[in-house]
């Protein structure tokens, strides 16, 4: 799946839990963006490569294919529902979290 579909589905569900709590701007906006670099962790195995060392390639390699991946909002649920058809996905992907923004915005009562 591409990373852009994980960020945005990671986003819309921290917008989600955060309705649900009642903290200032200041705080719930970057645990948006965290919760969406969440969603990205387990294709960090990715950029692992490049630092050399092989048993963490392995490592990440493992928790991406694992269903454990799916503590980070779904990610391996979402690698399997891959359709092959990326701009559907991404399109999909991204009016959701438009749809999320438009509800957190209505929804959280800010002044």
């Amino acid at each position: 799946m591409n990373a852009i579909v994980h960020f945005a589905v990671g986003a819309t569900c921290g917008m989600v839990v955060l309705l649900a709590v009642d903290w200032r701007p200041q705080v719930e906006f970057p645990l948006v963006f965290a919760s969406g670099g969440w969603a990205l962790l387990p294709d960090g195995w990715y950029f692992l490569r490049y630092l050399g060392n092989d048993w963490l390639v392995a490592a990440g390699l493992a928790l991406h294919r694992s269903v454990f991946a799916n503590v980070f909002w779904f990610h391996q649920l979402l690698d399997r529902l891959e359709s092959g058809n990326r701009r559907v996905e991404m399109a999909s992907a991204v009016i959701m979290l438009g749809t999320a923004v438009a509800m957190f915005t209505v929804f959280n009562g800010w002044e």
